[in-house]
């Protein structure tokens, strides 16, 4: 804690959400409320600088509807909450699964599903809990990134990028599938001078979005043919004698094959699958690879198609055999693992021998059909699947099937909606932690600035507390440490690893401000013809494999991004946040509304056999003729029809999507990733 102007005292922040950035932040407090959150300057990476949504952290935790005692819900999902005390939250839910171990001579009934909400280190030890139970069922697998961690490993034996802020010394950016002016804000003065100093900003995107208005230049590709542009390019640049002769005889194992495969593409070829034209494939070639040093910036949106993984690896060839791997300001920036601790279910670690994971992308079918024990108890937290899993509408079946769910979180979402016990989440204003980020190389402190909202408790308090409930009830029953505490588990978790990695000595020295890991060992070498990849039945090579095609009733491809003033799941539902986008829309083409005899503000309907949505048209000529835009995320509040779950007016466009499953994704976590956006729609006035 420091002492800003006039007396107020300051403490050090960190975000602990899914985002590239995981700011660090100074937060005011005064009289027992945060009055102000800013940047804090120290971090080498955000600057002092935040986004809307840690601008509004101030409205997060001290809105009105953050919840603030134990609450049961009965009958599910009734709407009849009764306030529970502690002592009785907790020892309903250990008589669960106490009386579920003795029923089933097995704690494997007893499931957990846990992702990304919190990436704060001390999240983890929800899993190691879960471990101190003996085998327990866990969601497995990532909804976010696997098939492109796949990828890279395969290609290059590991999952590192180089550090952004390199980006700034690039002649040539390719931003391949990611918006950074929306979601990773933080990258833009390096993008800016990278441009500054000569350099261009080539936005690859089916939608115009605000990083391309901004971009030096545009290429709108028909969705998921990313590998085919990728491919055409090394096609052209072989053909012309232009690929990196070094990186061909040294650096890229497996060459023969793929120049073999290469001989029979051409430009209009790639322009004919990627709606391009081949003038623009064959500039973007040019330009690539007469940039020193050249970037290329990987977005998780490519990756979310059938033919994700395959595309990822046909760009990561198109970096490496234009010699563009290894040098400062090039290379291929995607994610790195390399600064999260290794805990519970966190990058490396292990678990429990004998646990049983169900794969999260597909996790409705998966509960139905586990037997021998089933599933029977449900823990969720730093998650909403029933806003953000595909395939909402029978998740929410499968949920029903269960004995007891619990949920931790800081609002009634819609998956708390459906819960027999919600437990309050501390914010992380009220907890100790450490935030490290999968993008930059930066760790930062999260020290506690508040007393706890109310009777609102941290993850690992919850889980400790629960522990020795259990062991009260049938001794033994948990190993886990319940007497540590926060400070004493990040004494481990920063162990002699991340002292070297960080060069200090505690993470206690965090106090006086963030820290930067050593400059990563990045890979120079490529596996073009990868062995590995065979022994899972996918191809050997980078070779593209078309998207699927729309079916004739729903000719309009689906494309649900991350929106600018949520993420995920998450800020959307502020009063702040809602004032500047009060409600869901959905972007649509003009030939598209004048098909379909729609205007600007008309009440849309976008369904296909899976279910709707129900949401504004906003015509927009950035987005493709063949494409709907609808970005997801929970508004906290059903702005047309009822208030009941799942009423038809309920905004989720996860009624839309179903659990199609990547390509890639078991490697690195055990599961396909989820293919998003191969999903076909229609759409007509309400």
């Amino acid at each position: 804690m420091g002492e800003g102007v006039m007396g107020v005292p300051v403490y050090r922040s960190a975000c602990p959400c899914n985002c590239y950035d995981a700011c660090a932040m100074l937060t005011y407090v005064e009289d027992g409320r945060v009055v102000k959150v800013e940047g804090d300057p120290r971090h080498g990476y955000t600057r002092g600088r935040l986004c809307a949504k840690g601008y509004a952290y101030s409205r997060r935790v001290h809105s009105p509807e953050r919840l603030r005692h134990p609450l049961r819900q009965y009958p599910r999902g009734s709407g009849n909450w009764q306030r529970l005390s502690w002592e009785e939250a907790l020892e309903l839910i250990a008589t669960s699964i106490l009386d579920l171990k003795a029923r089933y001579g097995s704690t494997l009934p007893v499931a957990l599903n846990k992702y990304s909400g919190n990436f704060g280190w001390l999240q983890n030890t929800i899993e190691v809990f879960f471990d101190s139970l003996g085998p327990t069922t866990r969601a497995g697998g990532s909804p976010c990134w696997s098939a492109g961690l796949d990828a890279f490993y395969l290609d290059f034996g590991r999952v590192a990028s180089p550090d952004p802020v390199d980006l700034a010394r690039s002649k040539c950016i390719l931003l391949w599938g990611t918006n950074p002016a929306w979601t990773a804000v933080h990258s833009l003065p390096f993008l800016q001078q990278a441009r500054d100093q000569g350099g261009k900003v080539v936005v690859i995107d089916p939608v115009f979005t605000a990083t391309a208005r901004w971009a030096d230049y545009y290429l709108q590709i028909k969705p998921g043919t990313d590998g085919a542009l990728a491919l055409g390019v090394v096609a052209y640049l072989w053909q012309q004698g232009r690929l990196d002769e070094d990186a061909l005889s040294h650096y890229a194992a497996g060459w023969p094959a793929l120049r073999s495969y290469l001989a029979g593409l051409s430009v209009d070829w790639a322009a004919r699958e990627t709606g391009l034209e081949a003038a623009a494939i064959t500039a973007l070639a040019e330009m690539y690879a007469a940039s020193q040093p050249a970037a290329i910036w990987i977005g998780y949106g490519l990756q979310r198609h059938t033919n994700g993984g395959q595309n990822v690896r046909a760009i990561n060839a198109l970096a490496a055999l234009t010699g563009h791997l290894g040098t400062r300001g090039g290379g291929v920036y995607y994610a790195h693992l390399d600064t999260w601790p290794l805990v519970g279910n966190g990058p490396g670690a292990g678990g429990q021998a004998g646990n049983r994971y169900l794969n999260m992308n597909n996790f409705a079918a998966e509960l139905l059909h586990c037997q021998e024990p089933p599933v029977k108890f449900l823990w969720v937290a730093g998650r909403n699947p029933l806003t953000q899993e595909a395939g909402a509408r029978r998740l929410h079946q499968a949920l029903n099937t269960l004995e007891m769910i619990v949920v931790v979180d800081h609002f009634l979402t819609p998956t708390a909606r459906l819960a027999d016990i919600v437990l309050p989440a501390a914010s992380l204003f009220e907890t100790w932690d450490l935030v490290s980020s999968y993008w930059h190389r930066w760790v930062a402190v999260n020290e506690p600035a508040l007393a706890p909202w109310y009777e609102s408790r941290s993850d690992l308090e919850i889980v400790a507390a629960l522990a020795a409930k259990l062991n009260e009830l049938s001794p033994g029953s948990s190993t886990f440490p319940s007497h540590k505490k926060a400070i004493d588990w990040l004494d481990e978790l920063f162990d002699r690893r991340m002292q070297e990695l960080f060069g200090i000595s505690s993470w206690r020295e965090l106090l006086g401000g963030p820290r930067k890991a050593r400059p990563p060992d990045l890979p120079e070498r490529i596996e073009l013809d990868a062995a590995r990849a065979g022994e899972l039945g996918l191809p050997n090579l980078p070779v593209y494999i078309p998207p699927p095609s729309p079916p004739p009733e729903y000719p309009l491809q689906l494309l649900t991004p991350h929106q600018q003033y949520g993420l995920n799941s998450q800020f959307q539902n502020l009063d702040w946040l809602q004032a500047i986008n009060p409600e869901p829309a959905v972007l649509l083409n003009p030939v598209v509304a004048r098909e379909r005899s729609l205007a600007e503000g008309d009440l849309v309907r976008v369904f296909n056999g899976q279910g709707e949505i129900i949401a504004r048209a906003k015509i927009e000529p950035g987005v493709p003729e063949a494409v709907v835009v609808a970005y997801e995320g929970w508004y906290g509040k059903d702005k047309y029809q009822g208030k009941r779950l799942f009423a038809p007016g309920d905004y989720n466009v996860n009624f839309l999507t179903s659990p199609l499953a990547t390509d890639m994704g078991i490697l690195t976590t055990g599961f396909p990733g989820c293919a998003f956006y191969d999903c076909f729609v229609e759409v007509c006035r309400l």
